[in-house]
């Protein structure tokens, strides 16, 4: 559970880890100060948490789909998929020697094995009661409430982009583009199109690591394990896919991502995952 609420959240260009300030009132801050009460209900100490979305003013203007300003971070990071295991401590890159922790983390680790899942027990029965309190969701697990969040984005993209006539018409130019420098296009979508290649360097980097662990259970994604002269060959073929996307997509992208960046953080803090 915790392992994909970590990568659903530190997944976001600009995020850390940080404890709750006092005082908050978002959604977030609201189910977190009431699964903190539960947890001290039951015995355990529970340190409240939400992860610090602030996105520096380049970082910004990236995600806002400024030209400059995402062609200096895709020459050097490519899609962002194998750029962890080249700049391997460089957190903008997603650098694996990175090892974000949890507020809770050492308390945890300091508890018996018994302690210990009784503390998990009750940090999922917590949650889900604090969620229903804030949200009115009934949920089983962080992984539930992910689920559920994904759901309600695919219909906003559906809704407030996907008949977009300006959009699908510059998506449908972006297409073209990408095809005609021989990229698989599998569709013109303009919630979709952007992460096509970035989707197609992530299968290759699960398909290695389902080489080097090929008792995985299906359906889960696992993680190669590689050199920083294993990863260069791959960073550098995907960056020059991210810089051909890029010249592809110009004019797509500062007309949907600034649009797209506000209704994902509205979104967001409708269902308690901001800040």
């Amino acid at each position: 559970m915790r392992a994909l609420a970590l990568v659903v959240l530190l997944a976001l260009a600009g995020c850390t880890v940080s404890s709750a300030e006092a005082g908050g009132t978002g959604k977030r801050w609201r189910w977190e100060s009431l699964k903190a009460a539960c947890m001290a209900e039951r015995g355990f100490k529970y340190e409240m948490w939400v992860p610090d979305r602030t996105l520096t003013p380049e970082a910004l203007r990236r995600a806002d789909g400024h030209y400059a300003s995402m062609r200096r971070h895709r020459e050097r990071y490519g899609h962002g998929v194998f750029s962890g295991y080249v700049h391997r401590t460089t957190q903008e890159a997603g650098g694996v020697d990175l090892h974000p922790s949890f507020p809770n983390d050492r308390y945890i680790s300091a508890l018996s094995a018994s302690q210990q899942t009784a503390y998990h027990q009750a940090d999922q029965e917590c949650f889900t009661r604090a969620v229903k309190a804030v949200l009115g969701r009934d949920v089983t697990a962080v992984d539930d409430l992910h689920r559920l969040h994904g759901a309600a984005h695919r219909a906003l993209d559906e809704r407030e982009f996907d008949s977009d006539p300006r959009l699908v018409a510059l998506a449908r130019d972006y297409a073209a583009c990408l095809r005609a420098k021989g990229y698989p296009v599998s569709t013109e979508k303009p919630s979709q199109i952007s992460h096509l290649e970035e989707e197609r360097f992530r299968a290759k980097l699960s398909a290695l690591g389902r080489e080097q662990n090929p008792g995985a259970e299906p359906g889960m994604e696992v993680m190669p394990t590689l050199t920083r002269e294993e990863a260069m060959p791959h960073l550098r073929e995907e960056i020059s896919s991210a810089l051909d996307d890029l010249e592809c997509g110009k004019e797509f992208f500062p007309a949907y991502h600034p649009r797209h960046r506000v209704a994902t953080d509205r979104l967001r803090d409708e269902w308690g995952l901001g800040s």
